[in-house]
């Protein structure tokens, strides 16, 4: 067995003897005391080494910390600029909900990492957008929920609509335009008058009445979702086939790059937005608050 003279331990070759006494921090360290070694340091940062090949293999993070320190600078300064926004929203709330926020806003704690900070700063956003959709006064709709008409939600009242009415400009809008069409065809009679409002536009809680006469609620519109999911995506697949085969017709056909790019762009947006709708359950959110703007 080899020992080292300065920190003890022990190896069965001579060669691992030599190594450890050349990268070992603590036995550098020990040796430091008793002999001056010429230490390799990096010119970037702070690491220091007896080997020049570990130098040269050593990737100096000096720049890379200083742009993480930047991103959480910038990172806390936006998370600022939400916390002050969304005190003066609750300035001039006098609504529980609102003082209950101002509570959580006061209790929060300082930032740990970069991925919690992200995450607030999302929290905050959702908060703001329902702190800034309240009404500023309590509105119960009382008479507009008296004047609602039947909705007639079957599944073939609503397939023959979607089948003569849902258009490639619905689709071309995504669940934007699917809201739309809702709006225009699904929810409203032959005269125009509506058989579903929004009672809640914080909490997207629509009522309607029911065959029976009787209101209902409906939170997030997922009834009214549900009732018209199979028959749009049913007609969205085939519009969006015959459509994309056009496209790539016309392609095929053109000679003109800069045509065919802005086809091109066209196939992917449409892709785009046929999947939104194809995956209305996933995005029912964004169904939910189309549809609380186009009813209020």
């Amino acid at each position: 067995m080899f020992k080292c003279e300065y920190c003890e331990k022990e190896y069965s070759t001579k060669s691992n003897l030599n190594h450890h006494k050349k990268t070992s921090k603590k036995c550098l360290s020990l040796r430091d005391t008793v002999e001056n070694i010429n230490f390799l340091k990096c010119k970037k940062c702070d690491f220091q080494t007896t080997l020049k090949n570990t130098l040269d293999r050593h990737k100096c993070k000096s720049s890379e910390v200083h742009k993480r320190k930047i991103l959480e600078l910038e990172n806390k300064n936006v998370l600022n600029s939400y916390k002050t926004k969304i005190l003066e929203l609750e300035s001039k709330s006098k609504n529980d909900e609102r003082k209950i926020l101002e509570l959580e806003l006061k209790l929060e704690k300082s930032i740990d990492n970069e991925m919690n900070l992200q995450v607030k700063i999302e929290s905050y956003e959702s908060k703001m957008f329902t702190l800034a959709s309240k009404p500023t006064s309590v509105n119960t709709k009382t008479t507009n929920i008296q004047n609602l008409v039947m909705a007639d939600w079957r599944q073939d009242t609503i397939s023959e609509k979607v089948q003569s009415d849902f258009t490639l400009g619905h689709l071309e809008d995504g669940l934007k335009g699917v809201a739309r069409f809702t709006d225009e065809h699904i929810i409203r009679d032959t005269e125009g008058k509506r058989s579903l409002i929004c009672s809640d536009q914080s909490r997207m809680i629509f009522k309607y009445k029911d065959t029976e006469g009787v209101i209902q609620k409906d939170v997030r519109a997922t009834k009214l979702k549900n009732a018209i999911k199979e028959p749009i995506i049913k007609k969205s697949q085939e519009m969006f086939t015959k459509e994309t085969c056009r496209l790539f017709d016309v392609i095929s056909s053109d000679t003109d790059d800069s045509n065919t790019w802005v086809t091109n762009a066209k196939i992917d947006n449409l892709r785009d937005n046929f999947l939104q709708v194809k995956r209305i359950d996933d995005n029912s959110d964004i169904y939910a608050k189309e549809l609380v703007l186009l009813v209020n």
